[in-house]
């Protein structure tokens, strides 16, 4: 098997199971990766427009590198996103996005 499968395929496979795991009710949202590490001022933060949603983050993603987020954690000490995604290309990248508008 090719690098390209081999990381393809670990990839798919941990995602799906993480789906599984979330439909079965054993796991959570952080099970696929959407780990929630929001303090209630960061909450207010978004909600004043200061910073990013999550959503409007994966949105960002997918469209500046139409690329499959993986996985998208928050850096509360720096305010910036941690985002695994699958380039186009089949290659595994981390992405730092800035959290600030």
């Amino acid at each position: 098997m090719t690098a390209f499968k081999t990381k393809l395929a670990l990839a798919i496979s941990t995602t799906l199971l993480g789906v599984v795991l979330m439909i079965a009710g054993i796991g959570s949202a952080a099970a696929i990766g959407y780990e929630d590490a929001w303090s209630p001022s960061d909450h207010e933060l978004v909600q004043g427009g200061d910073l990013k949603s999550r959503s409007d983050v994966i949105r960002e993603v997918k469209k500046r590198y139409d690329a499959e987020v993986l996985r998208i954690s928050f850096d509360e000490a720096r305010k910036v996103y941690r985002v695994r995604v699958l380039m186009p290309n089949g290659k595994v990248r981390n992405l730092t996005i800035s959290a600030r508008r």
